[in-house]
């Protein structure tokens, strides 16, 4: 197979048309939250001391866009014209108006699950295996090096950093297989430290050093790939002066950054400030969920989904799978087209079963654990709060289907699954992701002490004899912790650094917990 590179792009949330996204989401979101069935097509422009909203809005409930604005840059960052905008003094202009009659009829039903949409349009989903999220490499890399850049500066690491920013990663492929990262490039805002450096060469010098000490290379370290030493900041020079003061920033200029890199196909149609009404938006996420379940259930390696909608009823997909053959590893095309609604409704909950159970003891599997674990991810960080990844191995599991056969085995797997789950709130989740390895997911943490009990009465109860079949059986537990945002800033790195606690747990004694260092 041929190799050649593909690069992808990421922007940071202080990104001038990322703000104008955050911005439209944020109408969006305080809409829907006071009337589910508003229907919201809102755009954002930011520039210097300016931001502009309009579009359109049915809807019962009430806006304060004002306040919505300034309280959406606070959180990105942006509380200082020094920064590049400033929310307390900035100028918010509103212009929206009624939804058209026209677009509304279109839309409109009685019965919600008759919901049309309201206008024709392309939508484009895509899946492969190349990351944990089924996500390309390029794009998955390049998204978790902003999302670092952003925590980083929020939580004092590197407080000199502000709030706007942008990622590049390039990697080698081997037909449709990565092979290394062959460039990462960071443009990244920082504060004016030319007094305390003396000239722009050591302050590009000092920036250069910590981007990559403190974001690139963690990030990297987090993915089995090689990666070559080639790291590009501030390659232009300077970057003191940006956000919307700087550049204007448009809601929907990031469309290829939100979806796949530029590695699938995309329709044109971007998603902020729309609801569900809008198959721009809702059809984008079912093509993905359609992609994503196929190749999370085995049935192939890569798979492109297109939606295209020419009514106000239903939506057409042509599903496009790559299947790697056994006999010389080349790939084949497998294409379907998919019209009928109704079984292709089946279908998708038949592959929805199939990509997020574990068949054994019904509990989520490692992808819908993944899923889970970046909402959960996502609310931690919004309210600012402390989660905990436990993955859990059990002691003498072996000995167990040794002993006893592989059914017995079988029964004490489904026996731990139960137990597990009787040890944790309702609002903590615990997945099966290997033969007797589990995953264990506890929200909004408080202290390190709630865990270390949670911890310590999962190795009580599943440490006790189990009874099957007149055979008594025994296992034990070893037990890693990850905390977020102490050990890692992500899932990937949580998962990661919560397994090698784990393993340190296995060689020195077992049946016990330990936390990362």
């Amino acid at each position: 197979m041929s190799k050649y590179l593909f690069t992808s792009e990421s922007v940071t949330e202080g990104h001038p048309d990322k703000v104008c996204d955050a911005i439209s989401d944020a109408i969006l979101d305080n809409l829907l939250s006071q009337d589910s069935e508003s229907h919201v097509a809102c755009e954002t422009l930011a520039t210097n001391g300016l931001v502009v909203v309009s579009g359109e809005v049915r809807s019962s409930g009430s806006l304060d866009i004002q306040n919505i604005v300034r309280e959406t840059l606070s959180d990105i960052g942006y509380t200082d014209e020094a920064k590049g905008m400033d929310n307390n003094s900035v100028e918010v202009r509103e212009i929206i108006h009624e939804q058209s009659p026209e677009i509304a009829q279109g839309v409109d039903s009685d019965d919600v699950s008759e919901q049309g949409a309201g206008d024709q349009g392309l939508m484009f989903g895509f899946a492969c295996r190349e990351t944990e999220e089924l996500m390309p490499l390029p794009i998955q890399i390049a998204q978790r090096l902003t999302e670092r850049l952003a925590a980083i500066r929020k939580d004092g690491t590197l407080p000199w950093l502000r709030p706007d920013g942008k990622s590049q990663v390039t990697v080698e492929y081997d037909g449709f297989k990565p092979v290394k990262v062959t460039k990462v490039v960071i443009a990244t805002q920082h504060d004016d430290m030319l007094e305390k450096y003396g000239s722009e060469d050591e302050e590009l010098k000092f920036v250069k050093s910590e981007v990559i000490n403190h974001i690139i290379i963690p990030v990297l370290e987090n993915y089995d790939i090689l990666y070559e030493n080639e790291f590009i900041v501030n390659g232009t020079g300077r970057f003191v002066y940006g956000g919307p003061a700087a550049d204007t920033g448009l809601t929907g200029r990031k469309i290829i950054v939100d979806t796949y890199g530029g590695y699938a196909p995309h329709g044109g149609g971007a998603f902020s400030g729309k609801d569900p009404s809008k198959v721009d938006r809702s059809a984008a996420y079912m093509s993905r969920y359609i992609a994503k379940n196929v190749v999370a259930a085995d049935l192939a390696e890569r798979c492109e989904v297109q939606l295209r909608k020419s009514d106000g009823s239903i939506l057409t997909a042509d599903i496009i799978m790559q299947v790697a053959t056994s006999e010389d590893g080349k790939s084949r095309e497998i294409s379907a087209d998919i019209r009928d609604i109704s079984e292709r409704k089946a279908t998708e909950n038949a592959l929805m079963e199939l990509a997020h159970k574990d068949s054994l003891t019904q509990l989520p599997n490692r992808v819908l654990f993944y899923e889970m674990a970046e909402h959960a991810l996502q609310k931690a960080k919004r309210y600012k709060q402390s989660l905990a990844i436990l993955f859990i191995d059990l002691d003498g599991f072996k000995s167990v289907n040794d002993n006893f056969g592989h059914d017995i085995g079988d029964e004490v797997l489904i026996t731990t699954a139960t137990k597990l789950k009787a040890c944790l709130r309702e609002s903590d989740n615990v997945s099966r992701v290997g033969g007797d390895e589990f995953l264990v997911l506890l929200e909004d943490v408080k202290k390190s002490d709630d865990v270390i009990h949670v911890a310590k009465e999962i190795i009580r109860s599943v440490s006790e004899i189990i009874e099957i079949n007149n055979y008594s059986c025994q296992v034990g537990v070893s037990i890693g912790v990850a905390l977020y945002p102490t050990h890692a800033l992500n899932v990937e790195g949580l998962v990661k650094k919560a397994d090698e606690a784990m393993y340190k747990v296995k060689g020195k004694g077992k049946n016990s917990v330990r936390f990362a260092q």
